[in-house]
């Protein structure tokens, strides 16, 4: 199964540790992992990365798009790609 992990990128570890500790977790099972750091600060660097964004999920296969938090998955909406979807509101 090929997911794709969509968070801030903005921490100085770019992708949070949390959130690298459930790719992690997951790997073990034999996911394999993609990360998506939206970086820029607040609503309108989201937006800046919506772009970005699509390109990623247009140019990849993914089985699942995963959102860590509200901003990420706004962001990842507004890409109108029809994927399957899970957000985690941490």
């Amino acid at each position: 199964m090929d997911v794709l992990f969509v968070s801030s990128g903005n921490s100085n570890y770019g992708i949070s540790p949390i959130v690298r500790n459930q790719g992690k977790s997951l790997e073990g099972y034999g996911v394999r992992l993609e990360y998506f750091g939206i970086v820029g600060k607040g609503f309108t660097g989201y937006l800046i990365n919506i772009l970005r964004l699509r390109n990623k999920i247009r140019n990849h296969k993914f089985d699942i798009i995963h959102a860590h938090y509200l901003l990420s998955a706004i962001c990842l909406s507004f890409t109108f790609i029809s994927y399957p979807k899970v957000v985690s509101l941490m």
